[in-house]
């Protein structure tokens, strides 16, 4: 507050300032708003654009990339807002500060400069229902998440909408915001609807027609491999293929979006690429659940194999013990007792996985509940309760155990559940095994 007072001060005439220390607002909320009341008719659409960055921006944005959104046309009345280059002015700093001084601030950030507010309460003045609802000029200041997303949404796609024309007479200045564009259009994107306001420019996106899918992907890939301990992290590929738009799309969770490229790619539903292989694994992964069905309406199938350990989407998800999407895919007519190339069920997936017990003995009884075989058998002669228990997989043996099954089948080798624990010195493992009355326990 006593920064923002100085700075009414520091534009008053000398023989003013006294009467203006009198008249300076007590309150921290009066001085914002009569801060607010002083900007010029000409800076207020710049200075409500500037807080809308500032207060949903998704990490810091420096001075030359926070000036790019003022030299963006948002009138366009098909709703793809325009990056001008001739609207940059030649001093950014200038251009950010002459808006709204008093409010903002730019500090040095490792070799860059930050625009930020000038303290933390501003921001949330400015988006205080209590701003909202003040009387005057000054509510038109107020910043609501929804319209501040789609505001910095339509500058990054205005941006990513350039980045892949034709160069002009050989040379292209790059937006000094196209690498945020490309990084976190998609975060502001899937605030709340905010994707509805933004389906024009998107559509061009993803568009083949047009460079600028490759050209955003070249910049930024938001498809990166699933790390350990994700759902399908041993699904997919080490080294992927290009993917289409609708692979993305279904990736992002952009529903309206996806039922447009279906209709003019549907070519697209099983088509292979990325690390998550198919359009409906990658909605699976982030459980968007109405894209995937969406994709199944129109010919996804539950049975696209990965391409290196060939395990199809219910392995997977119950190897992680992904319960939601277990049961979304058998509840879409998935075969519960469908095997991969080396004769895996998905209830072997869920014997063999060391996830969280809780959920896998959730699977585990959903899959029986749905006709799972258990006694199943691999190539190597392994059933679910022989995997269970070479992982030391209690909880899991436990259920299958409950549901009868061959506490003594051997596999290829001639091993029983009993003797692999011995093996393994599994003492709780013992103890279950022979409470089911597992030979040679006694």
């Amino acid at each position: 507050m006593v920064f923002c007072q100085l700075e009414v001060l520091r534009h008053c005439p000398p023989s003013n300032i006294r009467r203006t220390l009198k008249e300076l607002p007590k309150s921290i909320e009066k001085t914002y708003e009569r801060i607010l009341k002083d900007i010029k008719e000409p800076n207020r659409d710049h200075a409500h654009r500037i807080f809308q960055c500032l207060v949903v921006a998704v990490r810091p944005l420096r001075v030359e990339e926070l000036a790019e959104v003022l030299a963006i046309d948002f009138d366009d009345s098909e709703g793809i807002a325009k990056l001008k280059p001739s609207w940059r002015g030649e001093d950014e700093e200038r251009a950010l500060l002459s808006s709204c001084s008093s409010l903002i601030t730019i500090v040095a950030s490792d070799d860059s400069r930050v625009v930020q507010f000038s303290h933390s309460s501003v921001k949330e003045f400015l988006t205080s229902p209590r701003l909202a609802a003040s009387s005057g000029d000054v509510s038109r200041y107020h910043v609501a998440l929804n319209p501040a997303h789609t505001t910095l949404g339509r500058a990054c796609l205005a941006v990513l909408l350039r980045s892949g024309d034709p160069l002009e007479n050989g040379i292209r200045k790059n937006s000094p915001l196209a690498g945020y564009a490309a990084q976190h259009w998609v975060t502001h994107a899937q605030f709340e609807d905010v994707s509805s306001s933004l389906r024009k420019p998107m559509e061009y996106l993803f568009d083949l027609d047009n460079p600028y899918f490759a050209a955003w992907l070249k910049l930024h890939d938001v498809d990166v491999r699933p790390g350990p301990g994700s759902t399908f992290f041993m699904f997919g590929p080490y080294h992927k293929s290009d993917a289409s738009p609708l692979y993305y799309t279904a990736l992002c969770g952009f529903h309206d979006l996806a039922e447009h490229l279906i209709d003019k790619y549907p070519q697209q539903v099983n088509a292979h690429g990325g690390y998550l292989v198919t359009p409906l694994v990658a909605a699976l992964v982030q459980e968007h659940f109405k894209l995937a069905e969406l994709l199944l309406r129109h010919g996804a199938a539950t049975t696209a194999n990965a391409r290196e350990n060939k395990r199809i989407p219910l392995q997977s998800a119950a190897f992680y013990g992904q319960i939601d999407v277990v049961r979304f895919l058998l509840n879409h007519n998935a075969d519960v007792n469908s095997r991969d190339d080396h004769g895996w069920t998905a209830l072997h997936c869920v014997g063999h996985s060391r996830q969280g017990s809780r959920q896998l003995e959730k699977v585990t009884r959903l899959l029986l509940e749905r006709g799972a075989d258990l006694n199943a058998r691999n190539h190597t002669g392994n059933t679910p309760l022989l995997k269970a228990v070479d992982s030391g997989n209690v909880t899991v043996a436990r259920v299958l155990l409950e549901h009868r099954a061959n506490v003594d089948a051997e596999d290829k080798e001639g091993r029983t559940p009993f003797q692999l624990a011995l093996g393994h010195e599994q003492k709780e493992m013992i103890k279950l095994l022979s409470e089911h009355g597992a030979k040679g326990s006694q």
